[in-house]
C-alpha cells in the first residue's frame, strides 16, 4: 500500500512540474528557465526537483521521452500487420489526434519550437506500418512510392496540426481525422491503382 502511495506521490509531483515547464514554455526559451522560478510555480521544493531531473534540459528530455513513448504506445496498438483497411487507419488517426489534443500544450511548443529531432522521430515511427498497411492494400511494387508520399503526407500532417492548435481546435478530432483519411487515402488509392510503374516516369 505505501509504494502505491508512493508512486501517486511521484506521479503528481511530475505532473506538477510539466504543466510548470509547459507554462513558462509559453513565455520564455528554454535556456531562460531557471529551477528556482519553476519549482516556486509547480509548488515544490529545489530538493524534489533534483530528485527527479539533473536540471531543467534533462526534464525536457524527459518529457519529450515521455509523449513520445505514450505516442509509441499508440502506434504500436495499430500495427494492422494482416486485415489492412481504411476504417483501421481512420481508428490510429483519430486516436494520434485525440492524443494530440489531450496534451496540446506541450505539443504546440513542440511545433512551435521547430524541433525536427522529435518530429522526425515520431514521423519515422510510423513509416513501417503505415506503409506495409498501404502495401497490402494496393500491392508491394509500390512500396517506394509509398514511401515517399508518407514523406509529402506526414510533413502536411505537421502543418495542418499547426493550424489545428493555433485555432483553438474548434474542429473535433473525429472531424479532423476523417477530413486527414480523405486526404491522405485519395493519395494512396491514385498511387496503388496505376497498372505499372511507368506512369511515375519522367
Amino acid at each position: 500500500m505505501s509504494n502505491i502511495k508512493t508512486d501517486k506521490r511521484i506521479r503528481k509531483t511530475r505532473k506538477q512540474i510539466r504543466l510548470a515547464l509547459t507554462q513558462l514554455l509559453k513565455e520564455k526559451e528554454l535556456k531562460e528557465i531557471t529551477v528556482s522560478e519553476l519549482t516556486e510555480l509547480a509548488d515544490i521544493n529545489r530538493g524534489t526537483f533534483y530528485l527527479h531531473y539533473r536540471d531543467i534540459y534533462d526534464l525536457f528530455e524527459k518529457v519529450q521521452s515521455e509523449v513520445f513513448d505514450e505516442f509509441k504506445r499508440l502506434v504500436k496498438k495499430h500495427s494492422f500487420k494482416e486485415n489492412a483497411s481504411s476504417s483501421s487507419f481512420r481508428s490510429v488517426v483519430m486516436e494520434a489526434f485525440e492524443f494530440i489534443a489531450e496534451n496540446s500544450d506541450f505539443c504546440s511548443i513542440i511545433l512551435n519550437r521547430g524541433d525536427l529531432t522529435f518530429l522526425n522521430n515520431v514521423i519515422e515511427l510510423g513509416r513501417e506500418s503505415t506503409v506495409n498497411d498501404w502495401c497490402a492494400l494496393y500491392g508491394s511494387k509500390y512500396r517506394e512510392h509509398f514511401n515517399y508520399y508518407y514523406s509529402f503526407m506526414t510533413s502536411g500532417c505537421a502543418g495542418l496540426l499547426r493550424h489545428w492548435m493555433e485555432n483553438g481546435m474548434k474542429m473535433p478530432p473525429s472531424q479532423l481525422a476523417a477530413f486527414s483519411e480523405r486526404i491522405m487515402l485519395s493519395g494512396v488509392k491514385m498511387i496503388g491503382t496505376q497498372s505499372t510503374g511507368k506512369q511515375w516516369a519522367n
